[in-house]
């Protein structure tokens, strides 16, 4: 700290020395600005030195890395829009046959660049094997995929 202190003073000097010296004119009002910004960087030099720009440099730098990253995280999201919008038109579907869902539930992967179903659960009073063929000939769902539950 005290290395630092002396160097911001000597910097400091230094500057309104070269100030002091430099004749009046056109070169003087060049001479200001960059004393200015040696001080400025003088000053941050500490926060500078803390910095660790090779890091910060390859986490933009690895594409790679990066772009699987977001492919991820895009595909959670199609899978988690898909699942919630599907659970929906099952409730108003099964709703307007007449069946109560109290619960529904949509699980799905991606396959090949494609949302696929792999489990429904349905919580219902009903546990008629007419749901299973509605939600399969309505929503193409695998019969096998489909579980319910009192």
């Amino acid at each position: 700290m005290k290395g630092y202190i002396i160097t911001i003073a000597c910097v400091i000097i230094l500057a309104a020395v070269l100030e002091i010296l430099t004749p009046e004119g056109e070169f003087k009002k060049y001479i200001k600005p960059i004393l200015g910004i040696m001080i400025v960087l003088t000053l941050a030099g500490p926060l500078i030195k803390n910095i660790d720009f090779e890091k910060d440099f390859n986490l933009f730098s690895n594409h790679e890395t990066s772009q699987e990253y977001y492919d991820g995280v895009y595909e959670n999201n199609v899978l988690t829009i898909f699942s919630t919008k599907l659970e929906e038109n099952i409730v108003t579907y099964l709703t307007k046959k007449g069946i109560n869902v109290s619960n529904c539930h949509v699980s799905a992967d991606y396959k090949e660049g494609k949302a696929v179903i792999t489990k429904v659960e349905i919580t219902t009073k009903d546990k008629s094997p007419l749901i299973k063929e509605f939600l399969s000939s309505e929503f193409g769902i695998d019969k096998q995929c489909i579980f319910l539950y009192q």
